[in-house]
């Protein structure tokens, strides 16, 4: 293996990136001088359902159902306004509705994540939309916008 000590370019990443990144070294060894994979993930697995399985059972029963709603809804407005929903939640630049998806469920996964961190320091007062059905569904994609906008701001 030729060494890419001569090259600046390190590269690294966590879980799948992670897995990238030694990949990426293996691969390219004349255009990096080393690689870190912080827990990378050793047997990727191809559409991997089972996350997604993991997450409803972790949110509960309530907010599973409002996660599916709101699937729903972004599913529905993507066919309908698709620019002006991904100018929503300042992620226009995604032409690819599969990566906009992604980013959404990301997003949700990460918002799971820091709500109690979020509660504790009283900059989120509470998850208002699992207590409120009776919202319009453009006052529920408007609510997501809006914590998900917090939860990327503090994080």
């Amino acid at each position: 293996m030729v060494s890419g000590a001569e090259n600046s370019w390190f590269v690294f990443g966590i879980s799948y990136s992670g897995a990238l990144s030694a990949w990426f070294r293996l691969k390219f060894p004349h255009l990096t001088c080393g690689s870190l994979a912080s827990s990378g993930v050793v047997l990727a697995v191809y559409n991997y359902t089972d996350f997604d399985k993991q997450v409803g059972e972790s949110a509960g029963p309530e907010c599973k159902a409002v996660l599916q709603e709101i699937t729903e809804l972004v599913d529905q407005s993507l066919e309908s306004n698709r620019k002006e929903l991904k100018k929503q939640f300042g992620a226009a630049e995604l032409e690819i509705d599969g990566d906009f998806l992604y980013f959404l469920a990301d997003a949700a996964v990460i918002a799971m994540h820091y709500a109690p961190l979020l509660l504790k320091q009283k900059r989120l007062e509470r998850i208002w939309w699992l207590s409120m059905p009776n919202m319009s569904k453009t006052s529920t994609l408007e609510l997501l916008v809006s914590v998900l906008k917090l939860i990327i701001r503090i994080t």
